[in-house]
């Protein structure tokens, strides 16, 4: 059959015309185009910033329309959080990430920080200003403030009749443990110093800056010590809002007091935090050991002994090598300081008296011993390397200071190890105990609305050096 020369160029040029719309149009089949949703902005919806443990996970959503779901981008910019691409986090180590969502040229962002552990209210929750007021997570055998707080809840006020007010969300009050603890020594009315120049002031005419109480020889211990693979934290994040000042936090990372370079301080907490904070001792401390309170604008408050500490385990086998000591080979110089207690009665050669009664000091066998120098003699600076110890036998048992407040690691040495009292002879110490060194908790961690408080106990430690029979594992 012959075929029509007019006919054929129809069909090819209908053929071609089809080719074109297809492509025009998108008419392949599966095929969908990709136009973005119309939107003028993109938010993640709750708080900027949240807070969840290692291991926990948290689904984040957005204000947006539910056709723009698919095209979300989610990123993470540290590997502690993990992020999915539907928008659920992993908290997978301890640290700080900023999670961004991004839809084309609109972006939002949020921190979530990443801690060992949590108060029990706050554990994988966003932390709202909508959340119910909770009481938080108490220790047995604690005393609050305020002791009614234990059997009731804290009512609030009757409003006046014919009169209305907005609602207004409840002020949230933490009360530090030294205010429970310590304040309740001081003398009525006082107070630390509130900044750095009135710390200056006060050294000046020989005031405290911290509370003026003697301790007892045995440290005040938080019933809460987070573990990490078997191992004591170290707080690794030291907190400086300055140069000049240093904020102590307990356990959860929560501020509890500051310290002052250039302050006085006498409590073991404080001069332990200052020592870890400047590497260097309060300005009530006198480097020579026979400065006499007679002598001294400080009285009672004075303080003596800043001394090298050889650490030399070859002439006094009773003590244990501290880290890196440079008396075994190490290369860190150690200081040691006095400790003023009530008494140490721990070791014979040493009467258990008061530390300084205003006429004459009785110096005992209380002392903190710190890493200061490298071998090329610089302050050590540096979070991890950091060691500060505290021994209340005379060097022949230590405890490691963990940079927060009533964080003490597990004692070791010679009397740990079942050896007699300072022998060179019948002793057997046992080696430092190695810590976990990370940050506690966030600093910015918000915490929920507190009814009340119970801190730490004020008498939460056994006299380990002197009674073995005590239960010292006081992990939560």
């Amino acid at each position: 059959m012959r075929t029509n020369p007019f006919m054929k160029r129809i069909g090819m040029a209908s053929a071609v015309l089809l080719l074109v719309v297809a492509t025009l149009f998108g008419c392949d089949a599966g095929r969908t185009t990709d136009a973005p949703v119309a939107m003028h902005q993109l938010n993640i919806q709750g708080d900027e910033e949240i807070t969840l443990e290692v291991g926990d996970s948290l689904q984040l959503y957005t204000d947006a329309p539910s056709a723009a779901q698919d095209s979300l981008v989610w990123t993470s910019s540290a590997s502690c959080v993990g992020i999915t691409q539907e928008g659920e986090i992993i908290a997978q180590a301890v640290g700080e990430a900023t999670v961004t969502v991004a839809y084309y040229s609109l972006t939002d962002d949020i921190t979530v920080i990443v801690v060992l552990e949590l108060p029990d209210e706050t554990r994988g929750e966003y932390p709202s200003d909508d959340t119910e007021t909770a009481p938080m997570e108490t220790v047995p055998g604690e005393t609050t403030a305020n002791p009614e707080a234990d059997s009731k809840p804290v009512e609030s006020s009757p409003e006046p009749e014919g009169e209305t007010t907005a609602e207004v969300e409840p002020e949230t009050e933490y009360i530090p443990p030294t205010v429970i603890i310590e304040a309740e020594r001081a003398p009525e009315g006082y107070r630390p110093a509130g900044s750095h120049q009135e710390a200056l002031d006060r050294s000046e005419n020989g005031q405290l800056s911290g509370y003026p109480y003697v301790p007892d020889q045995a440290p005040n211990i938080s019933e809460y010590r987070p573990m990490v693979d078997g191992k004591y934290v170290k707080n690794n994040d030291p907190y400086y809002v300055d140069e000049n000042t240093y904020v102590v936090v307990d356990a959860y990372g929560r501020e509890v007091f500051r310290i002052y370079r250039g302050g006085a301080y006498i409590s073991l907490e404080e001069v332990a935090a200052y020592v870890y904070a400047f590497g260097d001792i309060p300005a009530n401390h006198s480097t020579s050991k026979n400065t006499r309170p007679s002598g001294s604008i400080w009285g009672e408050y004075l303080r003596v002994n800043h001394t090298r500490f050889s650490g030399d385990t070859s002439r006094y086998p009773y003590e244990p090598a501290l880290p890196r000591i440079s008396g075994c080979g190490g290369d860190f110089t150690y200081y040691e300081l006095d400790i003023g207690t009530t008494g140490t009665d721990c070791d014979p050669s040493y009467r258990a008296d008061l530390y300084n009664n205003g006429y004459s000091i009785t110096r005992g066998a209380a002392r903190i011993v710190y890493a200061r120098f490298d071998r090329n003699g610089n302050k050590i600076i540096e979070a991890d390397e950091k060691y500060v110890f505290y021994t209340y036998n005379h060097y022949n048992d230590f405890q490691e200071y963990l940079n927060y407040y009533g964080g003490w690691g597990e004692m070791f040495g010679n009397i740990t190890g079942g050896g007699t009292i300072s022998s060179k002879y019948d002793c057997n110490p046992t080696p430092y105990v190695p810590v976990y060194n990370a940050p506690l908790t966030a600093r910015r961690a918000r915490i929920l609305s507190v009814l009340y408080v119970r801190p730490f106990h004020a008498s939460g430690t056994a006299d380990l050096a002197c009674e073995f029979s005590k239960d010292w594992d006081l992990v939560a």
